[in-house]
């Protein structure tokens, strides 16, 4: 069974690397194909998405998840 990603997050914030580990996995491909589709330029779309990794890594064991999703209409 997948975890969600809130459980993700709550495992990683509870000392387990691994945890975020799995959330690169899920999300590095969407992340540099989005980034590759704006700059159209491989490299920096790669170093784009690793940074984007390093701060959510920096940044998460400060998360709160207290807001609500946006809803898509």
């Amino acid at each position: 069974m997948q975890q969600t990603d809130a459980e993700l997050v709550s495992r990683f914030k509870a000392g387990e690397e691994q945890a975020f580990n799995e959330i690169v996995r899920r999300y590095q491909e969407r992340i540099f194909n989005l980034v590759f589709r704006l700059l159209q330029d491989f490299d920096e779309a790669h170093d784009i998405a690793q940074e984007t990794f390093i701060r959510a890594y920096d940044k998460l064991r400060g998360f709160r998840g207290e807001s609500a999703p946006a809803l898509v209409q």
